[in-house]
């Protein structure tokens, strides 16, 4: 036991050597020896066995040997209020995606960039509102774990881990449509975290041929929990039995562990920001999933630079792009026999003007793959003049709603294009935002309001 804290500076607690018992072992040999001399050499002895005097020491006729109990009842609900936050926040994260809170958000004007950030400040001060609120009932209940080791480490390990635990249910959130689905595997993941991980964390830990040997913790240190377990099971063993972690042994505090989890933790939150983001882009909802190598795109725009804003469109010049475009969608719907009044209203948008606000060209919509894909938008342009109430009409399933929602940003075009006020939608969606208002069809509140 006594290796369990501090790297094997202690072989044999003291306690298991002070016991009572060994003075009834001494007494039963000196009856053992008497008996042989009276047997065999007719030699009456009597001989009886003092202690040295000692000062007093309680633990040593303590069972436990003054080890805190509560601290190992700690051990079985300390993993799962620190693992709490993760299938609560990814739970409410999920809920706000699947009820389209967030598209509204978008819709307004709010980068997601500050809605994570928001996000991530909000569980943030729950989570250390939680960590102060638990810190005051452990120093009542005189929970060693709280009140031993130094301040100082706990904040770090606290701080540490709440980040780390925050991006991983961010990271979670984004594998979710469902809330429902979201928390209760999440919960049973927690759950299974916690007693699978414990248990195979004891075996490394009461493994003496392990010490400070890292390599069989690696298969396991690349999931969150099982890093965090890991850490904090050597804090609250630790202080079970009356052993420190400060400053001064940090670093060799149950051979290494503490550290070594601490630095886990920190590069597995470094590198789950940047996947967030790119799950929540491959894997975005109704048709917005972009290419898994979308960046490539993205840096070679970024290379090219150049100004995004398309004033010859403002100005009634023709985008060669959607010039491209139109001058297909013109063949294919001339060949299928394109109505007068749909051909005139495509060659205004086409050609633009200072009065137009909004120019559409081209816009289609493509949900799905091969068999299963379903057009909702085919080809269509129009334009609207700055200052006009303008409708549009149709059926159900006609395309409207999909239509608008590529205005608005939320689904990315298969192809063509739009110009909003001179912006291009493909790349100015939020200077688009901040001249547009959105009302949804849908009830966009929260359920609390």
């Amino acid at each position: 036991l006594g290796r369990w804290w501090g790297g094997g500076e202690i072989s044999i607690p003291q306690f298991l050597v002070d016991k009572p018992v060994t003075g009834m072992m001494l007494a039963l040999q000196s009856s053992m020896n008497a008996a042989i001399l009276a047997k065999h050499g007719g030699v009456r002895l009597q001989t009886d066995t003092k202690s040295f005097p000692t000062i007093f020491d309680k633990c040593a006729y303590d069972p436990f040997g003054c080890a805190s109990i509560t601290d190992f009842v700690a051990s079985i609900f300390l993993p799962y209020i620190f693992l709490l936050w993760v299938f609560l926040a990814a739970g409410l994260v999920v809920f706000e995606k699947s009820a389209k809170l967030r598209d509204i958000m978008v819709m307004s004007g709010l980068k997601m960039r500050v809605y994570w950030a928001v996000m991530w400040l909000f569980y943030s001060l729950q989570y250390w509102a939680m960590v102060g609120i638990l810190w005051v009932a452990a120093a009542a209940a005189n929970l060693r774990t709280f009140t031993l080791h130094d301040p100082g480490v706990l904040v770090l390990w606290f701080f540490v881990w709440g980040n780390c635990m925050i991006a991983f249910a961010f990271l979670l959130s984004t594998l979710f449509t469902s809330p429902r689905t979201a928390v209760v595997v999440l919960f049973m993941t927690t759950v299974l975290s916690v007693q699978a991980g414990s248990t195979v964390l004891f075996q490394l830990i009461l493994n003496p041929t392990v010490g400070y040997d890292e390599a069989p913790y690696l298969p396991y240190m690349w999931f969150p929990p099982m890093v965090m377990l890991r850490s904090l099971l050597w804090l609250i063993f630790g202080a079970a039995f009356g052993q420190r972690c400060g400053w001064d042994n940090l670093g060799t505090f149950g051979y290494s562990g503490v550290a070594r989890s601490l630095w886990y933790m920190v590069g597995l939150t470094a590198l789950m920001v940047p996947l967030t983001y790119y799950f929540e882009v491959v894997l975005a909802q109704g048709g917005a999933a972009r290419h898994p190598l979308f960046f490539l795109e993205d840096l070679k725009r970024a290379l090219q630079g150049g100004r995004s804003q398309e004033s010859a469109a403002a100005t009634g010049g023709t985008l060669r792009a959607a010039t491209t475009a139109s001058a297909s969608i013109e063949m294919a719907e001339r060949a299928a026999g394109e109505p007068d009044d749909v051909k005139t209203e495509r060659l205004r948008a086409e050609q633009g003007g200072d009065n137009q606000a909004v120019r559409v060209l081209g816009f289609r919509k493509v949900f799905g793959r091969g068999e299963k894909a379903k057009v909702a938008v085919r080809d269509l342009s129009f334009a609207v003049n700055k200052n006009e109430c303008f409708g549009l009409l149709g059926h159900n399933g006609a395309g409207k709603t999909t239509a608008i929602s590529m205005l608005c940003g939320l689904y990315k075009p298969t192809s063509g294009r739009a110009i909003v006020d001179g912006f291009a939608l493909d790349r100015d969606m939020a200077s688009i935002h901040q001249n547009m208002g959105v009302c949804p069809q849908h009830d966009i509140l929260w359920n609390d309001l």
